[in-house]
């Protein structure tokens, strides 16, 4: 975890900008990213298999994500190796995060990222989102 928090601090992810351009690191890749929350109850959960993802809240009134353990929801839409994604249905523990917090997901969690509260509006986000590989002999 520590090399995620390093990279965030350095001067390679000021994000004076937050244009979401990716910045590779030895293992794994940083992306500077800004939005607006969704609805809690759309969307799907996703997953990923080579990437483990660290995702530091920078700016936000509220956010929030769902997880859950993959194995436990259904499976929307297949992985697809090349955007190292699965999608998901179900429910899960709500998880609310705030500005200078982070989550961690391993391949074997399931997250809906970016949402707002039912009877909730969507309030702006900027995060940090560091992708870990999760295997390093992957990226041999």
């Amino acid at each position: 975890m520590s090399i995620g928090w390093r990279i965030c601090q350095s001067t390679t992810l000021t994000c004076p900008d937050w244009n979401g351009e990716r910045r590779e690191f030895d293992g794994g890749y940083a992306v500077c990213q800004q939005g607006e929350t969704k609805p809690l109850d759309e969307g799907t959960f996703e997953a990923h298999i080579k990437y483990i993802d660290v995702q530091i809240i920078r700016e936000s009134a509220a956010w929030y994500t769902l997880w859950n353990r993959v194995q436990d929801l259904e499976e929307a839409i297949p992985y697809n190796a090349e955007k190292d994604c699965a999608r998901y249905g179900g429910e899960g523990p709500l998880l609310e995060l705030r500005p200078g917090m982070f989550a961690v997901f391993y391949p074997e969690d399931a997250h809906k990222a970016d949402r707002f509260l039912k009877g909730g509006s969507p309030v702006p986000y900027k995060k940090h989102l560091i992708k870990l590989l999760a295997d390093r002999s992957a990226d041999a």
